[in-house]
């Protein structure tokens, strides 16, 4: 599969898709810095390629670079079209995870307007509100989850319990 990326790289050097299958790839087999190498490469190729900013976001992340990680998963959302809902939520994540819930909630609910249906989002934005005592919130986007997915036990006794803390909260 190596050889084959190369070979495509080779032929045209323009391919952004090799340059992150190969960083992919490589990255698999422990070469982290070849990895980046080649995410950088295809940005310069390609620097509004939102499959390219979320890569390199994600290399980011796992080298621990939190901030220079958001910048790159925030621009891969703000250049991903509607239907990339991914790159919002995992932005939406990112900034959870660095102590930004307000944000990280915003994001959700943007991607949500594309998605409705989304379970990972409904599901981050049910946590991530119950986390801030939200309860009405989050109860609003729990009986959506419950709705969709009426055969998932943990969406109705999470929702129970979102409706007993907001009781105890009033």
């Amino acid at each position: 599969a190596e050889d084959a990326y190369r070979e495509a790289l080779q032929i045209d050097g323009r391919r952004v898709a090799a340059d992150l299958n190969l960083a992919d790839l490589i990255r698999n087999q422990g070469n982290e810095s070849g990895a980046r190498n080649l995410i950088s490469a295809a940005l310069e190729v390609a620097p509004n390629n939102a499959d390219a900013h979320h890569a390199m976001g994600l290399l980011e992340v796992r080298r621990g670079n939190l901030q220079l990680a958001l910048s790159y998963l925030q621009r891969a959302a703000d250049l991903g079209s509607d239907d990339s809902v991914h790159y919002r939520y995992v932005y939406a994540v990112a900034l959870h995870d660095v102590g930004e819930p307000v944000r990280a909630i915003a994001e959700l609910e943007s991607a949500l307007a594309s998605a409705p249906r989304s379970v990972d989002v409904l599901t981050a934005l049910v946590n991530y509100l119950a986390e801030l005592r939200q309860y009405n919130a989050a109860i609003g986007y729990a009986e959506r989850l419950a709705v969709l997915r009426p055969d998932n036990a943990s969406y109705t006794r999470f929702l129970k319990r979102l409706k007993l803390l907001l009781k105890s909260q009033q």
